[in-house]
């Protein structure tokens, strides 16, 4: 069964029955869609930001935080280019990026601050640091329970 979970109108993000992120929009010859960052990238650039601003967050939060960055970020470019290209799974506790997911759930229901920001070698560049500082400061004042609640009535 497809579980539509989010559909702006132009664009249909859905999950199959093996919960595997689809896109329907322009793909790369390997069916996946042109990326930008890893993961791990963006999860160290939401946890830093989270943290001076003062909001750390926790690991569930932060993959609500990944799920609405990549959202914003495939529809602010029209879905030509996602924002990471690891795929998103549903579980029990909502949608999850396994690889960000796997390397912070050892902090549990603790917040994740900047001490706890795994190496990587690429960052964000000033012009989609602008953008992901909108989304993130848009969907951080909100809890988690809401965020997942906006999620699954879309």
């Amino acid at each position: 069964m497809i579980k539509n979970i989010f559909n702006p109108g132009y664009l249909a993000l859905l999950f199959d029955n093996e919960t595997n992120f689809i896109l329907d929009g322009e793909v790369n010859e390997d069916n996946s869609i042109p990326s930008v960052y890893n993961a791990m990238t963006i999860a160290n650039y939401i946890i830093e930001y989270a943290d001076n601003k003062d909001k750390p967050v926790d690991n569930l939060k932060l993959q609500i935080l990944l799920y609405f960055c990549q959202i914003h970020y495939l529809l602010y470019n029209n879905c030509k280019k996602s924002l990471f290209n690891e795929c998103m799974f549903s579980n029990e506790t909502g949608i999850v990026v396994k690889s960000v997911y796997n390397k912070y759930k050892y902090n549990g229901i603790n917040p994740l601050t900047k001490l706890d920001v795994i190496e990587v070698s690429d960052s964000v560049n000033d012009e989609d640091s602008l953008i992901l500082n909108c989304i993130i400061e848009n969907y951080l004042k909100y809890k988690y329970d809401f965020l997942l609640d906006v999620i699954k009535k879309q």
